[in-house]
C-alpha cells in the first residue's frame, strides 16, 4: 500500500501563530549615540576654553584659609597647620582601596608644597572643614577629577565636575 501523508492546515480560531522577533538593529541607537556624544563633546570644548578666574574671592561671610599643605591625608583631604580641610564637592577613592594612594599621591603632586588658598564658607564633615581650594587660580577638585583620581559628588556639588569626570573616563584618565 501507499504512504499517508497528513497535512497541516491551519486552525480557524482567529490567531494567527506569534511573529518570530527580530534583532535590534543597531542603526536604530546610533542617532541618539551621536547626538550624545556631541553634546558631551562639546561640553568638554567649553569647560577648556573657560579660564580660571584671574583673583579668587570668597564670598560675604566666608573666610579664606591660605597655606602650603603640611600633610596630605588622601585624595580629598589635607591640613593647612593645623586646620583639616575636605575639598568640597569632590569624592576621592578611600586609603583603604587600591586606589587610595595614587589619588593621595597625586593631589600631592599637584600642591607640590605651594600655596594653597581655601574658601571656607562655614560647613563642616567630620571636624574638617569642607571647602573649595585654589592653587594658582586653579580649583584642585576640578583638577583631582578632570585627572580621573576623583568624582563629581553631584549631591554636594550641584553636578559643577559632571563633564570633566565624563572626560577623564572617556579618556581612561586615573583611576578610569
Amino acid at each position: 500500500m501507499g504512504r499517508v501523508v497528513k497535512f497541516q492546515t491551519r486552525r480557524r480560531s482567529g490567531k494567527r501563530p506569534p511573529r518570530r522577533r527580530r534583532p535590534l538593529r543597531r542603526r536604530r541607537f546610533q542617532l541618539p549615540l551621536l547626538i550624545v556624544a556631541v553634546a558631551v563633546l562639546g561640553t568638554i570644548h567649553l569647560i577648556q576654553r573657560t579660564e580660571p578666574p584671574s583673583a579668587v574671592e570668597p564670598p560675604p561671610g566666608a573666610r579664606m584659609i591660605i597655606g602650603p599643605p603640611t600633610r596630605i591625608t588622601d585624595g580629598d583631604t589635607f591640613r593647612i597647620g593645623a586646620t583639616r580641610i575636605r575639598l568640597d564637592g569632590i569624592d576621592a577613592p578611600e586609603m583603604s582601596t587600591g586606589d587610595g594612594e595614587p589619588a593621595r599621591r597625586h593631589l600631592a603632586g599637584l600642591i607640590g608644597g605651594r600655596s594653597v588658598r581655601c574658601i571656607d564658607e562655614g560647613e563642616r564633615s567630620y571636624e574638617r572643614v569642607v571647602a573649595v581650594c585654589y592653587l594658582d587660580d586653579q580649583d584642585l577638585g576640578a583638577a583631582m577629577v578632570r585627572d580621573g583620581w576623583a568624582r563629581d559628588w553631584a549631591r554636594y556639588s550641584g553636578g559643577r565636575y559632571a563633564a570633566l569626570e565624563i572626560a577623564a573616563a572617556l579618556n581612561s584618565r586615573g583611576m578610569h
